[in-house]
């Protein structure tokens, strides 16, 4: 097959396609840091201990990076756009909850599910950018660099406007501003995103489970390293992903 026709067979969506992915990849990113200048007045509003006040940010990232692996499978199965979409009502609804939360225990619930979300959108974003730009190589790089940029960008930016939202606004917009952005991704999903590719298969219910909470357990275990040292039991056996017996 020439260049030409690749180019040719290319959807002529991709482009902006790929700005819609590459925001769920900023905001899946952002979600991680967006908080951080918050945290003394989360603290303050919702009673948290100061040892308590970490889970406002691990509950993301524990799983978030725990149920990556389970979102990437069930993109394979059921199709990249209706994971990707899935993923985000949920991290738009959490998003939701974690602004009005009135407790503490509301707001760490909120955020797990937050991570959870992310897990779903990020692996079935990726998929949906390799299927978009699998005719010709070259645009592939770009669309991976671009999705790469994303990321880092969220990461940068989480914190900067998280300090500016904090300053000018409230505390709980640093959630908020998720549900007018995720309802506009959600809204052009349709219009913009395939179906997706489904694979034959099925789901290994024990194995899905098995695999999860083993790597929830090791990203459990890396999160509290901090707080209760590397060489600290309770660190060890969850990174080992084994049960602890005292």
């Amino acid at each position: 097959m020439s260049h030409t026709q690749m180019l040719q067979q290319a959807d002529p969506k991709r482009w902006k396609a790929l700005a819609l992915l590459c925001t769920a990849g900023f905001l899946t990113i952002m979600d991680t840091s967006i908080m951080q200048v918050a945290l003394p007045v989360i603290k303050e509003a919702l009673g948290y201990s100061q040892v308590n006040l970490q889970w406002v940010m691990n509950a993301y990232i524990i799983f978030f990076g725990g149920l990556l692996l389970l979102g990437g499978k069930l993109s394979d199965l059921f199709g990249q756009r209706r994971i990707f979409v899935w993923g985000f009502f949920i991290l738009t609804l959490s998003s939701l909850f974690a602004g009005v939360a009135w407790n503490d225990m509301v707001l760490n619930v909120a955020r797990a599910f937050q991570g959870a979300g992310s897990a779903l959108i990020t692996p079935a974003a990726m998929a949906t950018i390799m299927t978009f730009f699998a005719a010709n190589p070259k645009e592939m790089n770009k669309a991976l660099a671009f999705w790469g940029l994303s990321g880092a960008a969220g990461g940068l930016a989480g914190i900067f406007l998280g300090g500016i939202i904090t300053e000018w606004l409230r505390w709980r917009w640093t959630f908020l501003i998720y549900v007018p952005i995720g309802i506009l991704v959600l809204f052009l999903s349709s219009g913009l995103l395939p179906k997706g590719i489904r694979r034959n298969g099925r789901i290994d219910y024990a194995g899905a489970i098995s695999v999860t909470a083993a790597i929830v357990l090791i990203v459990y275990g890396i999160v509290i390293a901090e707080h209760n040292g590397w060489q600290s039991p309770s660190t060890i056996c969850h990174c080992r992903s084994g049960p602890c017996y005292s």
